[in-house]
C-alpha cells in the first residue's frame, strides 16, 4: 500500500495527499441466517450431544443478532403439536413447526467425542556429571492427551423443510505433562473434553454470525474541500454511516457546481471504498468507473475494482455453497 501511495504522490499531476485509515468492516458469515428471526437447537445426538447443546446455547445467549429458542421452549412447542424430538428429521413435521414459528432455522445433528492418550519414555540431558564434567542423561516420561470432537449439524428452514447447509465439526484440544525420574502426572480428560466442545461451539457461532474486522484502506484528501477530510476522520472513528453521508453530500454539491474534477473523483473514490466493504458491489463498481472518467490514472480505481470484484466473488460463493447430503 505504501508503494501505491508513493507512486501516487510522485506523479506530476496527482493529488499529493493520501491517507491510510484503519476501518472496522463486517465480514459475512459462512452460513447466512440474516433473513431468519429465530434459531432453534433440537436435541443433538451423539455421546457429546448434550454437552455440545449446553455449550452452544451458552454461546448463543451472548450473541444478540439472532433470537434463540431454547430446548425448553422448543419442547413445549413440540408437545403442543404432538411431535417428538426424534421426528424432527421428518420434513413434514419440520413444516408444522415452521407454521407455528415462522422465520425459524432448526438445527439438528450429531456430535461425538473421543479421547486419546499416549505415554512416551525418552532420555534427556538433565545436568552435568560433577565427576566427569560430561552431560548427565536422565530418563524422561511424557504423557500426551487429546480430546477430539467431530460431528455434523443440519441447518433447516422449518417453513419449507429446505436444508440450508450442513456444517461439519472437527475440533480438538490437547495437553501434556512430563517429568524426569518418574511417571508423568495424570491428565484431566473431562476438562479437555469441555474445552474441545467449547471450541466446537465457538466455531459454529463464528460460522453463522457476521464478524467485524479491521482493514487498512486508502482514502484521498482534497485541499479545496476540507469536508472530505472530515469524512475520512469519521470513517477512522468507526462512524462509516456518517462518513458515507459526508462523501455523498460533497458529491452532490460538486456535481451541481463548477469544480475541480479531481476533488469530485476523491469524494467518489472514498465513497466507493466504503461501499466495497459494505458489500454493495454494484454501487462501488459504478463509483470507480466514474472516478476513472473524471481523473484517469490519478487514482488507483483499478486496484480497488479488483478488491471489489474479489469480495463480490467471495460473497457469491458463500451464497451458492453446496448443501451436503
Amino acid at each position: 500500500m505504501s508503494s501505491m501511495t508513493d507512486w501516487m504522490c510522485g506523479a506530476a499531476d496527482a493529488i499529493c495527499k493520501t491517507e491510510v485509515a484503519r476501518i472496522l468492516v463486517t465480514e459475512p458469515a459462512e452460513i447466512d441466517l440474516t433473513q431468519y428471526k429465530n434459531i432453534a437447537f433440537a436435541d443433538i445426538k451423539g455421546n457429546a450431544g448434550a454437552d455440545f447443546s449446553a455449550a452452544i446455547m451458552e454461546e448463543m445467549v451472548k450473541n444478540k443478532d439472532i433470537r434463540v429458542i431454547d430446548r425448553t421452549q422448543l419442547a413445549a412447542h413440540l408437545k403442543e403439536l404432538g411431535i417428538a424430538q426424534e421426528d424432527l428429521f421428518d420434513q413434514t413435521k419440520q413444516m408444522k413447526l415452521g407454521a407455528m414459528l415462522p422465520g425459524t432455522v432448526l438445527v439438528l445433528g450429531e456430535v461425538n467425542y473421543q479421547y486419546k492418550e499416549s505415554q512416551d519414555r525418552s532420555v534427556d540431558t538433565c545436568g552435568i556429571d560433577p565427576r566427569t564434567g560430561r552431560p548427565l542423561n536422565c530418563p524422561k516420561s511424557t504423557r500426551t492427551g487429546q480430546a477430539l470432537v467431530n460431528g455434523r449439524l443440519h441447518f433447516t428452514e422449518t417453513e419449507t423443510g429446505r436444508q440450508i447447509q450442513v456444517k461439519r465439526l472437527s475440533t480438538s484440544f490437547g495437553d501434556s505433562s512430563s517429568v524426569q525420574w518418574g511417571s508423568a502426572a495424570q491428565l484431566n480428560p473431562a476438562e479437555l473434553q469441555d474445552l474441545a466442545i467449547k471450541k466446537a461451539a465457538e466455531e459454529v457461532i463464528y460460522s453463522i454470525v457476521p464478524t467485524a474486522k479491521e482493514r487498512n484502506v486508502i482514502f484521498y484528501k482534497a485541499s479545496d474541500v476540507p469536508r472530505i477530510e472530515r469524512g475520512i476522520a469519521e470513517a477512522r472513528a468507526g462512524k462509516l454511516e456518517n462518513a458515507k453521508n459526508i462523501f455523498s453530500e460533497v458529491i452532490v454539491e460538486l456535481e451541481s457546481t463548477p469544480s475541480n474534477k479531481e476533488d469530485l473523483a476523491a469524494a467518489k473514490f472514498n465513497l466507493g471504498v466504503i461501499k466495497t466493504y459494505e458489500r454493495k458491489h454494484e454501487e462501488a463498481e459504478q463509483l470507480f468507473s466514474e472516478v476513472d472518467d473524471l481523473a484517469f490514472k490519478k487514482f488507483p480505481a483499478v486496484d480497488m475494482r479488483n478488491i471489489n470484484d474479489c469480495l463480490k466473488k467471495k460473497d457469491a460463493e458463500l451464497k451458492q455453497a453446496p448443501v451436503e447430503s
